[in-house]
Formats: C-alpha cells, sequence, structure tokens
C-alpha cells in the first residue's frame, strides 16, 4: 500500500474508534490480552522501548514506569497517543522507510497487530526487518512469531501445527 492509502484508512474518524474496535471489542480481547502479556514477558528491564506503528498509543500507555516512544505514520493515530502518553516521545514517520533518528536508541522494537502487512511484498518486509534492527541498540535483532489466539495462521502450539503439516504424508518406515 502507498502512503497515501494508508493514511486514506486511518483517518481521524477511524482512530477516534480504534481502540474500542480492535482491542476491547469482545472478538479482540484474547489477542488484546495476549500481546499485552507477551510484551511484559519480552520488554527488557530498564530498556527503551519503540512502539512502530504505535497507533492511539494503548500499548505503550500500559507501560508508565518503561522509557518509551511511539513511531506511527497517521496523525490521526498520533494525536490519540500524544492524549495517552503525555511523556512520550512520538514520530509521524513510516516504519516501511529508514529514521536515521532512530538508530540504536532503542532495546526493544516492537511492530504489532500485523502492521507488517502494509509492507506489501517480501523485499519490504525485509526492508522492514533491517529498519528494525536498525533502530535497535544491539545489532542482535531477534524476531519471535507470536502464536496468537485470535490468527488463525499462529493458532495453537508449534506441535499441533507440525502434526497438522505432516498429515497425509506418507511416514517413514524404521
Amino acid at each position: 500500500m502507498t502512503r497515501d492509502e494508508v493514511l486514506a484508512i486511518y483517518s481521524a474518524r477511524y482512530a477516534a474508534t480504534y481502540d474500542d474496535t480492535f482491542l476491547h471489542a469482545e472478538h479482540y480481547e484474547e489477542a488484546t490480552a495476549f500481546e499485552l502479556a507477551w510484551l511484559r514477558e519480552h520488554m527488557p528491564p530498564g530498556g527503551t522501548w519503540l512502539d512502530a506503528a504505535c497507533g492511539t498509543g494503548w500499548f505503550l500507555s500500559q507501560f508508565p514506569d518503561v522509557d518509551r516512544c511511539g513511531l506511527d505514520l497517521s496523525p490521526a493515530m498520533l494525536d490519540i497517543a500524544r492524549s495517552h502518553n503525555p511523556q512520550v516521545s512520538f514520530y509521524e514517520a513510516d516504519f516501511r522507510e529508514p529514521q536515521p533518528h532512530l538508530e540504536s536508541r532503542c532495546d526493544f522494537v516492537s511492530l504489532m497487530w500485523w502492521a507488517y502487512c502494509y509492507a506489501g511484498s517480501v523485499p519490504a518486509i525485509r526492508k522492514v526487518i533491517a529498519n528494525v534492527a536498525a533502530w535497535t541498540k544491539r545489532r542482535l535483532a531477534e524476531h519471535r512469531v507470536r502464536r496468537s489466539p485470535s490468527c488463525p495462521a499462529t493458532a495453537g502450539s508449534r506441535r499441533s501445527a507440525d502434526r497438522k503439516a505432516s498429515a497425509g504424508r506418507p511416514r517413514a518406515r524404521s
């Protein structure tokens, strides 16, 4: 998607209802709780956190004792994020593009709620991963696939996914 196409989606009207529609609605409660628990588990103590594609800043607001900042393309989403997080720095920018002012600045970078889908192609996703690595203080970036309960592609355990993938294949004889 182009920058203009993304901005057309994330309008002021859309931003005003985003949290209630996607974070707190019954259909998404489990996924929101999962993301929050995942962040709590993986947030490095004493570290700096960048939430790329931070949207309304709801997740940032759940960690008031963490040094954090947010990046988002949508001015409407950032207006809400700033109102929920007055002590946090926000950047109106596209996570798909390099951000030199963020290089080697953060200990932890998140990109949640399928935001990477806006990259649009495998080469563009590689560029996003390179950006995240560049924004991370330690040049060792780790990508973890989270098994979100609301996403059919990642729901369930690794073992059950492996069983499903191997179903129907002939078994090797010993």
